[in-house]
């Protein structure tokens, strides 16, 4: 059909505020695309030649008129379609589906089939097609995979912990429009996000990445991209705040993020974490130990503390209390079992109380699923046998511990949401056959078989072993990691398989974990069009992208930037997949020779060959996206954001390639200072610190968002910081050396 210069958008009297807005987008849409004027109507006036429908109200209006019946009720809640009717002096467009997120839902796919492409930085419009021809549609759409979560708060600088309200209303706003389902909200302990208190001890300290201190001075490398002030930390919350104040905003954070995500139609679920607690509360705990995590900020409780013990039991009882009543909002309550699993010696006594009330040993045998952690591998044929005992042996005890504060109706009945739901995280893959029997109706089970999709893969028979048909299950998808860090990760082909396994196997959905979202829009968009689509792959979905963002002239160019982005991603997990963990000395490992991928190598150590297969590959990915750039940029149709799209990899893939050939020349340097050379030594340090200084520069001029400018602070005070302090000490020594002579 032919759009005229009006049209109306038909919304209904009874519209929820969700299809209301879900109306003004569509007008929003159909200006930028077509040109035309829309008016925003309640009922249908009979006078426009073209009229949209949108909601479940006005879609009703048409029950009896229309020429396909519209079963609204056959539909699931997440289901929508899309429909047009036309006669020779009018067209009718439905768009309607089973509530009203999936109203809009329905309105960002017709945006998208009229060649609209959102992107985490915005939206690509096609160009301006006034009075042209306007598909004709007749599509009902139900997902593979009602959940389709996404992360907000995290931990380290580089991830949302650095992000305000207006990073992540930007990024709420592009994950609705992908018809992502739900954010997860889950704060770590130690972060300034929840006040609570026990037996008269009040919650009194916090911290931010793990008390890691990133400085803003004048000199540092990006500087004008940072606010005033003298230390990087998130924008929504005080720079040297007392605790009050501190924890009073990142409580509003939280809310905000849970109203605006409501807002997109996207359920929240909340973390309340009942491991660990910070140090104040160690005198009402057993037998408390430092939590063997990054930072060790934290207590928990020892490996013979008692699975009844009264003192653990209250603390967690207090935690989870307060979670539910200062976010009564959120939509769950996600408990979880700790990374490294420190409660390990009360398993047999757990074992045998559950299996009493519940008979889990029915199921299987707690010798047979010792002996299957025992014998578990964790991909690539790496012996995981101890980590995996000690997580079940730390799940049984815990999922002992769960299950009696969870059915104490004092604890949850008596906050202001008696009725939220569960959600466990994160138990060892051995226990999956008795969670059906232990978990309460209505629960969920989140796992992470392994931080790496490559290492999934290798052992994707697992995921056979679905954690509960009569529960929902859940799967965390590593789009990037912590461990490899600051550097681009890319998996999607792999990704591509694994999900195809969640869906034959029955999973309910996936975790998109990722801390970068500017580096993942070809991942996002595939995580997208995959939930409903099985048809689509992870090349079609980024060609697709690429044709639509940057032109069909660009699309062998960045595919090639992609796969060798990928290729990186396995090999840094296979060599190296520390490489470039945002911790302390994550650069000046390599100039001491202390840990290869948990290997130690001394003076003599190697000179680490997969850093030039890295180097050249990126060189080549570096040169593919210049010269998409320069195509793009001779397209006047192509905007900002196309530009943007395109420059943004030329900047990540430069500073990488230069963090790769600095830690080179630090190897370099190393083994020469070593064999006491300071002055090749010195030769080295300066070359890692002018690619340092180039890849900063590099990345400064895209930084899109918080996790940019997290990895910016931390590349400035933990790499280029670290290099001119080793600069100094050899240039101390060869001055003594001078006057020595």
């Amino acid at each position: 059909m032919e759009i005229p210069r009006r049209c109306e958008v038909v919304c209904g009297s009874g519209a929820s505020d969700l299809e209301r807005f879900a109306a003004r987008e569509l007008c929003d849409f159909l200006g930028k695309l077509y040109q035309v004027e829309t008016e925003l109507v309640d009922r249908l006036s009979g006078s426009a030649r073209v009229e949209f429908l949108v909601g479940l109200t006005a879609c009703e209006t048409l029950s009896t008129g229309w020429s396909t019946p519209l079963d609204v009720a056959a539909l699931s809640d997440q289901g929508f379609f899309l429909k047009t009717q036309s006669t020779s002096d009018r067209t009718i467009v439905a768009l309607g589906g089973g509530s009203p997120r999936a109203v809009l839902w329905a309105v960002y796919e017709l945006a998208e089939r009229c060649g609209v492409r959102f992107l985490t930085s915005g939206d690509v419009y096609p160009p301006v097609a006034s009075l042209a021809e306007f598909p004709a549609l007749d599509l009902v759409l139900e997902p593979r995979f009602s959940v389709r979560a996404h992360p907000s708060i995290q931990d380290f600088a580089p991830s949302g912990e650095a992000w305000g309200i207006a990073d992540f209303k930007k990024l709420i706003d592009q994950l609705a429009k992908l018809k992502f389902s739900r954010i997860n909200v889950f704060p770590f302990a130690w972060q300034p996000f929840l006040h609570w208190e026990c037996k008269g001890i009040a919650r009194s300290s916090f911290w931010l990445w793990y008390n890691d201190h990133l400085p803003l001075t004048p000199d540092m490398i990006g500087r004008e991209l940072f606010p005033p002030g003298d230390e990087f930390w998130n924008p929504d919350l005080p720079l040297h705040g007392s605790y009050h104040d501190s924890v009073i905003a990142g409580e509003r954070l939280i809310h905000q993020i849970i109203e605006h995500a409501h807002l997109r139609g996207m359920e929240c679920g909340l973390y309340a974490d009942l491991t660990q607690f910070n140090p104040e509360f160690a005198p009402l705990l057993k037998d408390a130990q430092t939590v063997h995590q990054v930072g060790r900020l934290t207590v928990v409780p020892g490996s013979e503390t008692g699975i009844d013990d009264e003192q653990y039991y209250d603390l967690a009882v207090a935690v989870l209390q307060a979670s539910l009543n200062t976010y009564p909002e959120a939509d769950f309550v996600a408990i979880s079992m700790p990374e490294w699993r420190q409660w390990v010696g009360v398993y047999e006594r757990a074992w045998d109380s559950l299996h009493q009330k519940y008979g889990i040993g029915n199921v299987q045998s707690l010798d047979e699923t010792l002996k299957n952690a025992a014998n578990r591998k964790w991909g690539r044929g790496e012996d995981g046998s101890t980590k995996a005992l000690d997580e079940v042996k730390g799940d049984i005890a815990l999922l002992y511990f769960y299950d009696k504060i969870l059915h104490n109706p004092d604890v949850v009945g008596t906050t202001k949401r008696p009725d939220i739901r569960f959600h466990y995280h994160g138990v060892a893959e051995e226990l999956f056959p008795v969670l059906e029997k232990l978990l309460p109706a209505g629960s969920e089970v989140g796992t992470i078989v392994d931080n790496y999709p490559t290492k999934i893969l290798a052992r994707r028979e697992v995921l056979k072993h679905i954690p509960g048909r009569k529960i929902a299950s859940i799967m965390d998808l590593t789009i990037d990691d912590d461990n490899i860090g600051i550097i681009p990760q890319l998996s999607t082909s792999i990704i591509h398989e694994l999900l195809g396994d969640l869906a034959k196997n029955g999973w309910a959905g996936f975790v998109a974990r990722e801390r970068f979202p500017g580096d993942h829009d070809s991942a996002l968009a595939y995580l997208a069009k995959a939930s409903w689509d099985s048809g689509v792959t992870a090349e079609s979905v980024l060609h697709d992208q690429i044709t639509n963002v940057c032109g069909s002239d660009c699309v062998d160019d960045m595919m090639r930037v992609y796969e060798i982005i990928e290729s990186v991603t396995a090999l840094l997990e296979t060599e190296d997949s520390d490489f470039a963990f945002p911790l302390p000395g994550v650069m000046m490992q390599y100039w001491d020779g202390r840990c290869f991928n948990g290997v130690q190598h001394l003076d003599g150590g190697p000179m680490l060959p997969y850093l030039d297969v890295a180097i050249d590959q990126y060189q080549e990915a570096f040169d593919a996206a210049t010269r998409s750039f320069a195509r793009v940029t001779s397209r006047p149709e192509k905007g900002t954001i196309s530009r943007g799209y395109v420059d943004f990899w030329i900047g990540r893939i430069d500073f990488s390639m230069k963090y790769m050939e600095a830690v080179k020349a630090l190897r370099q340097g190393g083994r020469a200072e070593a064999a006491h050379d300071d002055a090749v030594a010195l030769t080295f340090i300066d070359e890692a610190l002018a690619k340092m200084d180039a890849g900063l520069r590099s990345y400064a001029r895209v930084a899109r968002n918080g996790s940019d400018l997290g990895a910016i602070a931390f590349a400035n005070q933990h790499c280029y910081r670290e290099l001119l302090v080793k600069k100094e000490q050899i240039e101390a020594r060869l001055s003594d050396a001078k006057v020595l002579v």
